[in-house]
């Protein structure tokens, strides 16, 4: 079975959850394997007995039709507020996720390299729209930075 490789966060699950959970209830295996033909899909290798496969397979497709509208977009977020934003363990975000109606089912991915603002949000459009304009709110409410430069000019 092909799929876009933007449907394989929902297919996983957080931690894994949700494709052992699949692969438990239908008695398979579920395996991503590479396209080495296009690099915007996988392929999803089902293995268990034919009825098993089928009925995995029916809501494996299920999952993505109801995900159909699952956007990635990358935010701007000063370097300099990541932590802040993500507060101690990450409880600052998850409460800003929990407070938005549609905040639980978006993923946030911060950037490893600390000089990057680039902040990637995965979800639904509403509920990545929604998350956006929260980080953005919650980002206008922390104090100001001022970096100096070795010019001597100051930048906000």
């Amino acid at each position: 079975m092909e799929i876009q490789k933007k449907y394989s966060p929902i297919i996983i699950g957080k931690k894994g959850s949700k494709i052992l959970s699949l692969q438990s209830a239908f008695d398979v295996r579920i395996k991503f394997i590479e396209d080495a033909n296009d690099p915007e899909t996988e392929i999803l290798e089902i293995r268990g007995t034919a009825s098993s496969c089928s009925k995995a397979k029916k809501e494996l497709l299920r999952l993505i039709a109801e995900n159909d509208d699952i956007v990635t977009e990358t935010c701007t977020l000063p370097s300099v507020h990541h932590s802040a934003l993500i507060g101690s363990g990450g409880r600052t975000l998850r409460a800003l996720l929990d407070k938005t109606e549609h905040g639980k089912d978006i993923s946030v991915k911060f950037p490893k390299d600390k000089q990057s603002d680039g902040v990637v949000l995965m979800g639904h459009s509403k509920g990545v729209a929604e998350v956006k304009q929260a980080l953005l709110n919650m980002l206008n409410t922390l104090p100001k930075v001022l970096i100096l430069l070795g010019s001597g000019e100051i930048h906000h």
